[in-house]
C-alpha cells in the first residue's frame, strides 16, 4: 500500500511534532538536573540531613518541571493541563517511582522524620482532594493558605535537617564531609542557565502538547494526567534510582514525599491563585487519594526496616491499573 502525498505530509508533521515534544522534555529534564546538582552539593556542604535534602532541596529541584509546565499552561490558558499535571505526577511519584525504588532493593524506612513527612503528605492530599470536590473553582484565600503552609513546612524541614546533623544523622554527616571536594563556584553560574532552560523548554513543551491534543482530538486533561505527568516526573525517577544505587534511602523517600507536598500545595496554590481552576473529575481525584493512602501504609508498616519487594510490585501494579483506567 502506498501513501499519498497528503498522507506522507501529515505523517511527517506528526513525527516532527513528537520529536519536538521529546527534545523539549529532554531539555527540561537536563535543565532541572543542573539546578538539582548545584543545590544538592551546597546543602551537603552546610551539613543538612539526607532526608531533608530530599524533602526540600532535591524535591524542589525535581519538581521544577511540574512547576514550569503548570505555570506556562495557566499563562497559555490551558489550566486543565496544569492541574492534571500535578495530580498525575503525584500518582506516578507515589506508585510507579516509589515502587521502582523499592524493587531496586535495600530501601530502609526511617523512624522519625520520615514518618512525620509521611503524615504531612497524607494530610495535604486529603485537603487538596476535598478542595477540588467542594469548590467549583479554588478560591484565592485557600490558594494563599496552601502556599503559606508549604513555606512553614519547608522552613520546619530545613531546621529539622540542621538539627539532625547533631543527632541521628551525625555519623552520615561526618562521613560526607570527608568525601566533599572544595566548593565548585561554577555551580553558581550554572544555576541561571538551568533556570532559563527550564522556562524556555517548559513553554515550548506545553504549546506542543496542546497542539497534539488538538490534532488527535483528545482532552488536555488526559494528556496532562498521562504524557505530561509522566514526563515531568522523570527527574524524580532518575533521582530515586540514583539514590537507590548510592544507598541513600532517606534521600529517595524524602524526594518522593517532598515533591508531592510541593506539587499539591505550592504549585496547586500558585496556579489557582493566578487563574482559579476547576477540576472535579472523580476518577483522578480518587486515584490521587488512594495512592496517598497506599503509600502512607507502606511507609508506616515498614517503619525502621527495609521495604519488601512485594510492596514495590503492588505499587507498580496500582500505577498500571491507573493507566488502564485512563485508557
Amino acid at each position: 500500500m502506498f501513501f499519498g502525498v497528503g498522507q506522507l505530509f501529515c505523517l511527517n508533521k506528526m513525527l516532527l511534532l513528537f520529536a519536538q515534544i521529546f527534545l523539549s522534555l529532554l531539555f527540561l529534564i537536563i535543565s532541572a538536573e543542573i539546578l538539582i546538582n548545584s543545590s544538592s552539593k551546597l546543602a551537603r556542604k552546610i551539613g543538612i540531613s539526607p532526608l531533608i535534602i530530599g524533602t526540600t532541596i532535591v524535591a524542589l529541584g525535581t519538581s521544577l518541571p511540574e512547576l514550569v509546565v503548570s505555570l506556562v499552561a495557566v499563562v497559555e490558558k490551558q489550566p486543565k493541563i496544569a492541574i492534571a499535571n500535578i495530580i498525575g505526577s503525584n500518582i506516578a511519584n507515589i506508585t510507579l517511582i516509589f515502587g521502582v525504588a523499592i524493587l531496586g532493593g535495600n530501601l530502609r524506612v526511617g523512624t522519625t522524620k520520615t514518618q512525620i513527612n509521611n503524615l504531612v503528605l497524607l494530610f495535604v492530599t486529603i485537603l487538596f482532594t476535598l478542595a477540588c470536590f467542594l469548590f467549583e473553582k479554588i478560591p484565592s484565600f485557600l490558594s494563599l493558605f496552601w502556599i503559606l503552609i508549604y513555606f512553614v513546612f519547608w522552613v520546619w524541614e530545613f531546621l529539622a535537617g540542621v538539627h539532625g546533623r547533631e543527632g541521628e544523622d551525625k555519623k552520615w554527616f561526618q562521613e560526607e564531609v570527608k568525601k566533599q571536594e572544595k566548593q565548585n563556584f561554577g555551580d553558581v553560574f550554572l544555576f541561571p542557565l538551568g533556570l532559563a532552560g527550564l522556562i524556555f523548554s517548559g513553554d515550548f513543551f506545553v504549546k506542543k502538547i496542546a497542539f497534539l491534543a488538538e490534532i488527535l482530538g483528545i482532552s488536555q486533561s488526559f494528556l496532562g494526567l498521562t504524557l505530561v505527568a509522566l514526563g515531568t516526573s522523570l527527574p524524580e525517577l532518575a533521582t530515586s534510582l540514583a539514590g537507590v544505587f548510592k544507598k541513600e534511602a532517606k534521600m529517595v523517600i524524602g524526594n518522593i514525599l517532598g515533591s508531592n507536598v510541593f506539587n499539591l500545595f505550592f504549585i496547586g496554590g500558585i496556579i489557582s491563585l493566578i487563574s482559579p481552576v476547576s477540576f472535579r473529575s472523580w476518577g483522578p481525584l480518587l486515584f490521587l487519594f488512594f495512592s496517598a493512602i497506599f503509600g502512607f501504609f507502606v511507609i508506616i508498616l515498614n517503619k525502621g526496616r527495609v521495604v519488601g519487594r512485594l510492596w514495590g510490585f503492588l505499587l507498580c501494579s496500582f500505577y498500571l491499573f491507573w493507566i488502564f483506567y485512563l485508557f
